[in-house]
């Protein structure tokens, strides 16, 4: 097995700027939704790219973390325990900071919020028809579940649960085709844990172990690593401004452009920050890596904290679109800053 630096920092970097770019979307959004005007010329409406990039990312450490425990099933209690640990506390304690906003002031949501069912749910990460009380929570539910089933195959390492995910991620890859032929989302609109189960974003989580087991492979020599990384960079920015400037933000095939364009590319980005890291040793810069480090916090409190910003920004009157502008820059920057904090503290 190819021996790993102990800090991937250039893989840690891409995190924090990831992070940045969903921060930056969901600033793009709220600003059109609450000011009708495009914020930045809308050039971060891609943003939620980042999501894509966090899905391989983290198949990417999921293999890299998991493929020495192959086998030993002794150690899948810890192993689990471990990886659920880092979800689940920080996240409860969000989401129990939420739950009695939306029962006090049920105008802050859209009314699904207050159901017993729904706050269960969203407390389990389970999966649902809606948005759970955090909503950017619904990335966790799908990282919950790609930890259960590639953890049960990497621990059982036999031919059938190969087979099983093997299966698992073909049928995920079907749905997609048909949704292509018969109508995006159409097996989602049918029935939604089809949706969950079969997403598209198993086949990310996929992605990025499968660039772990390349790393860790003769196929590594295969590739240079700075142009590797520089190609996946061009191809990521590039596919984003063809979403601004020429596709329809609005349309439900962008679910599947984002796979095509924002996974695959993020894959390659994976690949080449982890040879620039492994062949380079680079220096860690703190700044970064604060930013990378904090971006579970960032991600989880940033939309909470930007609805709040952007309500007081409201609540100042009709400012000028100059004003509004530049608030919602501060605002957001205020947020990234708030999610290191926390990060630091808790």
């Amino acid at each position: 097995m190819m021996p790993l630096p102990r800090k991937l920092t250039l893989l840690e970097a891409c995190r924090g700027i990831a992070a940045l770019l969903i921060v930056a979307f969901h600033t793009t959004g709220l600003f059109r939704l609450k000011f009708g005007e495009p914020f930045l010329g809308s050039i971060f409406a891609f943003g939620d790219a980042g999501v894509d990039f966090f899905f391989v990312l983290s198949g990417f450490f999921f293999a890299i973390s998991s493929i020495k425990y192959a086998g030993e099933k002794s150690q899948m209690t810890i192993f689990f325990y471990k990886k659920l640990v880092r979800i689940y506390p920080f996240y409860l304690l969000v989401t129990a900071a939420v739950i009695p906003m939306y029962i006090l002031f049920p105008q802050f949501g859209s009314g699904h919020e207050r159901g017993v069912k729904v706050i269960l749910k969203s407390l389990l990460l389970l999966p649902q028809d809606n948005f759970p009380i955090l909503s950017v929570a619904w990335f966790l539910s799908h990282i919950v579940l790609f930890y259960f089933v590639f953890g049960w195959a990497i621990f059982f390492r036999s031919r059938l649960a190969s087979i099983l995910v093997g299966s698992w991620l073909a049928l995920s890859a079907m749905v997609m085709a048909v949704d292509l032929c018969l109508g995006f989302d159409f097996l989602h609109r049918l029935n939604f844990l089809v949706g969950f189960f079969f997403s598209y974003h198993n086949l990310e989580f996929a992605l990025g172990g499968l660039v772990a087991i390349a790393i860790q492979s003769a196929v590594r020599k295969r590739f240079s690593a700075l142009p590797t990384f520089i190609v996946g960079c061009l191809g990521f920015a590039a596919f984003g401004m063809v979403e601004v400037y020429f596709l329809n933000l609005s349309s439900p095939a962008l679910h599947y452009y984002e796979f095509f364009a924002y996974g695959l590319t993020s894959a390659v980005i994976v690949l080449g920050a982890a040879l620039v890291d492994i062949q380079h040793h680079l220096k860690p810069n703190r700044y970064f890596s604060s930013l990378g480090k904090a971006s579970y916090a960032i991600y989880l409190t940033h939309y909470l904290l930007l609805s709040i910003f952007t309500k007081l920004i409201l609540s100042l009157g009709n400012l000028g679109i100059g004003i509004r502008t530049s608030a919602m820059v501060l605002s957001g920057l205020a947020t990234v800053l708030i999610g290191i904090a926390i990060h630091k503290v808790i």
